[in-house]
This record gives structure tokens, C-alpha cells and sequence, in this order.
């Protein structure tokens, strides 16, 4: 739950700096927040999607993942 609230918390914040990446300028949402700062929150963001896809493929490996599994 912890590496998907991370996810969710990142999110807005890099569809926003794609957005103004996009359209040439800056965003009044982005105002506050450095270059280097985004790319630390992107990278931190893909770590995270890619231990929930491990930990995914871990509990299916076994075959204990169910239709309805908690952590999806």
C-alpha cells in the first residue's frame, strides 16, 4: 500500500510537469518545484511501479493471486 500511495502522491504532480513540458512554459503548479526535483520524483515514482509489478509476479508465481487480491 505504502509503494502505491507513492505512486498516487507523484502522479499529479509529473502530469503536470509533462503538461508544461509540452506546451513550452511553465505551470503555475510548478513554480516552486526545481528540474532536479521532478526527476528525483519521477525516478522515485518508477522504483515504486516497478516493486508493486515484482511483488505482483512474485504472488502469482505461486498461483496464490486471487480475481479479487487486496493489493490491486
Amino acid at each position: 500500500m505504502y509503494l502505491g500511495a507513492l505512486v498516487l502522491l507523484y502522479r499529479q504532480l509529473l502530469v503536470a510537469s509533462a503538461e508544461a513540458q509540452l506546451i513550452d512554459g511553465a505551470s503555475s503548479a510548478l513554480n516552486n518545484i526545481s528540474v532536479e526535483d521532478i526527476k528525483i520524483y519521477r525516478q522515485e515514482c518508477a522504483v515504486a511501479a516497478q516493486n508493486i509489478a515484482r511483488m505482483l509476479r512474485l504472488i502469482s508465481f505461486d498461483g496464490t493471486l486471487t480475481k479479487r487480491c487486496w493489493i490491486m
